[in-house]
């Protein structure tokens, strides 16, 4: 027995659940409950990684996938398993998240996925039609141990840039980069002295760079990017704070990159 709730951190159309059991484990139910996959130990229920499963539903299916970085749960691995990929590899530089995403494939024998340890890029030897990744992306000048999962450097722009400089030739002809950002790190306008990252992909040599997912992400006080909000006001000056059920919000977006 437990209590079973829809779970909707985002506006998303895909029906997600989440169990918690009188146990106090909780588990995080998709395609209505055929796959109940158990939150890890570290607690962390997926939120902006659910962002992609909209996009991903319909073009995963036959395809072979890389999810880097893919955390604790790796979350879009999972959607791209049950969604009918062909083969997805994950990959992580922490420990922890391994060995939990092992557990869950082990639990569900997914013959097709792969989880393995590697800092972004370096133990990759092959193409895939689709990467995608949910990195790093708040502006931190200071990282605390809680926040080391949050941390895209001091504009936020660390990972995304070396993501988007490295993935290339790890794309098949056509393939696709899906990368999750907050609007105002610049996706489609310049920052300051910075190119916007539409201009970054196409001075990188991608084809096209698309917009594919506006989200609201309404912050909490007690939410890392609602306490790093005077500190990224002073690296993008310019930006400015949505108002959503009266409290503050930002623009998370999901970014397509094409080879």
């Amino acid at each position: 027995m437990g209590t079973l709730e829809d779970y909707k951190p985002f506006d998303i159309k895909t029906k997600i659940a989440l169990l918690t059991k009188n146990s106090g484990e909780r588990f995080l139910l998709l395609k209505n409950g055929k796959y109940s996959f158990p939150i890890g130990p570290m607690g962390y229920v997926p939120k902006s990684g659910l962002c992609f499963y909209d996009i991903l539903k319909p073009i995963v299916k036959n395809k072979d996938i890389l999810d880097l970085g893919c955390g604790e749960m790796g979350i879009i691995s999972l959607i791209s398993i049950i969604e009918g990929a062909k083969n997805v590899k994950a990959v992580d530089i922490d420990d922890k998240c391994i060995y939990w995403l092992n557990h869950i494939k082990n639990k569900y024998n997914f013959q097709n996925l792969t989880v393995l340890k590697s800092d972004i890029f370096q133990n990759i030897n092959q193409k895939f039609d689709i990467i995608v990744s949910n990195p790093p992306i708040m502006p931190m000048k200071e990282v605390d141990s809680n926040a080391v999962h949050d941390s895209g450097g001091a504009d936020g722009r660390l990972f995304l840039y070396k993501i988007m400089q490295e993935a290339i030739p790890f794309l098949k002809d056509n393939g696709q980069l899906y990368l999750s950002a907050f609007s105002f790190l610049g996706t489609n306008i310049s920052t300051g002295n910075q190119p916007s990252l539409k201009q970054c992909a196409l001075d990188l040599g991608y084809s096209s760079f698309e917009i594919v997912a506006n989200k609201i992400k309404i912050l909490s006080e007690t939410s890392v990017t609602y306490k790093q909000l005077p500190y990224i006001k002073t690296i993008y000056p310019n930006m400015t704070t949505l108002n959503s059920k009266g409290k503050p919000a930002i623009e998370f977006q999901i970014l397509r990159l094409c080879k």
